[in-house]
């Protein structure tokens, strides 16, 4: 109960606690990536509630009300997310509440968190990392050490729900900075006693991630006769649709999250260029050894190459002066020659001037090595060939 004085006549009445600031959440900057929609008319699980909360240290009805506040404000542990990222979320063990003010006809809800005994993580949709989920890749970081979740209130969050607080007053009160969906509070006024809000909390375990879906939390308070007002929850129910948030180094598949490529043994990354376009009928992986990763080439052999372009597609590539497979690809030069990897012009040379040079030094082909032999036809005009150095000055 946070306690509003009120002075009258110069009388003071006064409840059980100072008063306390009408805090409310933030509103989520991605009500569109989480499938909001109505009607809030399931359990949160619908085979067991213990995923969200724990019934038996949570305060359902007016008759059942233990929170910070102790015997006045009904409240309840839930595995809930604080932050709610694009692709994914910050989920902790969080004590929603449901507050008031004497003397006042508010209600409202509130959240707190003891980090001595609530516990935080965050998880990211299939495929996306980072600290806030920003990054489109799988983290490979905790392939040999992904949290367990199970099943039942699960491993990492094993015992949290049960931490109720029903002490500290606003000592522990961290609403501002919780995010939410949507939120409908009632500061100072008779016109409602109930109020609610949507979060994101998860409704099952799975072995490494979590389910997570919209979650309607609602609250009533009593009539405000005699200044002394109590609140409690009055429901806490999902619409059902769920999204699959998974542990570093895992991915979605078949309804849950298995272990991702990337963290399989002998792994290796693909190559650059190589990340799409794979076809089993036509490819075939290869390993770039320097680079350590995986490319893929023509699987029906050394004369089949990638047609030039964008496209992976194979075709027979014959070698030739003009043509050639330059890494992976066929390289076809058309009317200059394929020097390694690229295509330069020449100059044609007749017979003539393969016996005796291009300006007739005379009688190169009787040169004994190659290297002499090329510089005596390619002797310029002007220079002449010396027998003394071989060479062509």
């Amino acid at each position: 109960m946070k306690k509003i004085i009120v002075a009258i006549c110069g009388i003071i009445l006064s409840g059980g606690a100072m008063a306390a600031a009408q805090d409310v959440a933030q509103l989520s900057q991605y009500p569109n990536d989480w499938k909001l929609t109505g009607p809030y008319n399931k359990l949160p699980n619908p085979t067991n509630e213990y995923v969200f909360y724990d019934r038996n240290y949570s305060q359902f009805g007016k008759n059942e009300i233990k929170g910070t506040y102790g015997n006045d404000e009904g409240a309840m542990v839930a595995l809930m997310a604080q932050e709610i990222y694009k692709n994914g979320a910050k989920i902790c063990a969080t004590q929603i509440q449901a507050a008031n003010a004497d003397f006042t006809a508010s209600i409202w809800i509130d959240y707190h968190f003891d980090k001595e005994k609530h516990t935080c993580i965050t998880l990211c949709k299939s495929g996306w990392s980072g600290s806030k989920c920003e990054t489109h890749e799988i983290s490979t970081s905790s392939c040999d050490s992904a949290p367990t979740f199970g099943t039942e209130t699960g491993t990492y969050f094993a015992g949290q729900l049960t931490k109720l607080l029903t002490s500290g007053k606003d000592n522990y009160k961290i609403t501002k900075e919780v995010q939410v969906f949507d939120q409908d509070n009632h500061f100072n006024t008779s016109d409602s006693r109930e109020a609610y809000a949507v979060v994101l909390g998860v409704v099952r375990n799975l072995t490494h991630g979590l389910k997570v879906a919209p979650v309607r939390i609602d609250v009533e308070r009593s009539r405000t006769w005699n200044g002394t007002v109590t609140s409690w929850i009055t429901s806490a129910k999902t619409n059902g649709l769920t999204t699959i948030l998974c542990a570093a180094g895992y991915v979605e598949q078949n309804d849950n999250c298995v272990l991702a490529e990337e963290c399989q043994p002998g792994y290796k990354r693909t190559c650059s260029g190589y990340e799409t376009g794979f076809d089993e009928d036509q490819h075939t992986w290869d390993i770039d050894v320097e680079n350590d990763c995986k490319y893929f080439i023509c699987k029906e052999g050394s004369d089949y190459a990638f047609k030039p372009g964008t496209t992976k597609e194979c075709k027979k590539c014959e070698r030739t002066a003009h043509q050639g497979i330059v890494k992976g690809v066929c390289k076809d030069c058309e009317d200059r020659i394929l020097v390694g990897e690229q295509c330069k012009g020449y100059t044609p040379i007749s017979p003539k001037e393969l016996l005796d040079g291009m300006f007739d030094i005379g009688k190169c082909w009787m040169k004994s090595s190659l290297s002499e032999y090329k510089s005596c036809v390619r002797c310029s005009n002007g220079q002449k060939w010396n027998d003394s150095t071989k060479r062509c000055e």
